[in-house]
């Protein structure tokens, strides 16, 4: 396969969305492969489905309460024989987004074998404090580990978290405060602050790189440089500022024994969300980028879920769609060591 609207070359999506949807779908074209392994890859003509799905997921809702705030939860848990454990993954959404707008991803890295909670803490547009909402979004974990329905199911020596945005700043944050956290990803990480407030006081404090180096677990770091310049929508500061962005987590989490970056080219920042059309006033404020949104959605997961089976599940075969010659083309892929 060439290289799609801004430069992603998509050889192998392994472990993302199939371009055409999912394997019911690829039935009815006659594409399915009954006879191919996990995962699927795009041809040169057109999807070939394979299995992408080793589990069925089931969805549920809670509210959690911490230092009198509540923040609402969504859990994604997969259908695992009776008496195994899996890896938990604790998952922030972008600021003034919700987990439900990345729910396709969170099932989808569920489905392989993962408890996935997308936490919701509380942060207005003119009330917002960074801290408190980590702080939430470890309370959330606390209970994932210890009074969740579905605790029982859970690895609780590998937990990972990601986030996207603010969220991949709060997942740093948790990850630099909490030593429960095994493994981190954040999907178009912003430090500072997207408010109108602004960043660097107490409560939305700047993360890179001056505590980079607390930054102890493997780390991947995605994103985009097209919303790193210029002004937002409306007169917005960029969504994605270029000395905040995922490169500058990427350079400073120098103590990571594992660490990588990837310049997803052409997309935009708000290409992560399963449906940037539907996000309304917030997605508008940032300028749309060249690449097409469902390739762009696909590398994700495609790298969301390796991730997580490389550092949280020891498969060494997904080095391969990490750093290697069946991931997401197009851009710039840098890895430590």
């Amino acid at each position: 396969v060439g290289a799609f609207n801004g430069g992603l070359s998509l050889e192998h999506l392994l472990l993302g969305e199939a371009i055409g949807g999912e394997k019911k779908e690829c039935q009815e074209k006659g594409e399915f492969s009954h006879n191919s392994d996990p995962p699927f890859s795009l041809s040169a003509r057109h999807a070939v489905c394979r299995s992408t799905r080793l589990y069925t997921v089931s969805r549920s809702t809670a509210m959690v309460m911490a230092g009198g705030r509540r923040t609402p939860v969504t859990a994604f848990v997969p259908a695992v024989p009776a008496g195994t454990t899996v890896p938990l993954v604790l998952f922030l959404p972008g600021f003034q987004l919700n987990t439900d707008q990345y729910s396709g991803s969170l099932e989808r890295l569920a489905s392989h074998g993962f408890v996935v909670v997308g936490a919701n803490p509380a942060g207005s547009l003119f009330s917002v404090n960074h801290v408190n909402m980590a702080a939430d979004g470890r309370a959330v974990l606390t209970w994932a580990l210890s009074e969740a329905p579905f605790t029982p199911s859970v690895d609780a020596t590998r937990v990972g978290v990601a986030g996207h945005s603010l969220g991949g700043k709060l997942s740093t944050l948790i990850t630099m405060d909490d030593d429960r956290i095994d493994a981190l990803y954040a999907i178009d990480p912003v430090d500072g602050d997207p408010s109108p407030l602004g960043g660097g006081s107490p409560d939305r404090p700047d993360l890179v790189p001056a505590r980079g180096a607390e930054i102890t677990v493997p780390a991947g770091f995605a994103g985009e440089t097209t919303n790193g310049m210029g002004g937002g929508g409306f007169g917005a500061m960029p969504c994605a500022p270029s000395a905040q962005n995922f490169q500058q987590f990427y350079s400073a989490a120098t103590a990571a024994p594992w660490a990588a970056q990837w310049d997803l080219t052409g997309a935009d920042h708000m290409d992560f969300l399963d449906d940037p059309a539907s996000c309304g006033f917030t997605c508008s404020v940032c300028p749309d980028g060249p690449a097409d949104d469902a390739t762009v959605l696909a590398a994700n997961r495609t790298l969301l879920t390796a991730f997580f089976r490389r550092h949280l599940a020891s498969d060494a075969t997904m080095d391969a769609y990490l750093t290697g010659t069946s991931g997401p083309g197009g851009g710039g892929v840098m890895r430590r060591p």
